[in-house]
């Protein structure tokens, strides 16, 4: 990976806690790491984890949904979110 892209996805994630502060009364409180993506085949999948134990994905999923489209209008790429559970 080149620091561009370094730099590209670095941005994604600023953009989507960003996007996650501003909704943080909506449900679930979803954090995402530095290192919470994995890029393969021309897509950037952004893993988000709920910030506390306990949760499953389907109580987050729409959640992911509505942020993933946000996040398409603010930044270019192709980009999936990914519900995972928490260590």
């Amino acid at each position: 990976m080149s620091p561009q892209d370094d730099g590209r996805i670095a941005r994604m994630i600023a953009k989507l806690r960003e996007l996650l502060r501003k909704q943080s009364g909506n449900g679930v409180p979803l954090v995402i790491a530095d290192d919470g993506y994995v890029e393969e085949g021309g897509w950037v999948y952004l893993i988000l984890t709920p910030a506390k134990p306990g949760v499953r994905a389907y109580e987050y999923v729409e959640r992911l949904n509505e942020l993933e489209c946000e996040l398409r209008k603010e930044v270019d790429g192709n980009i999936l979110l990914v519900p995972a559970a928490p260590d």
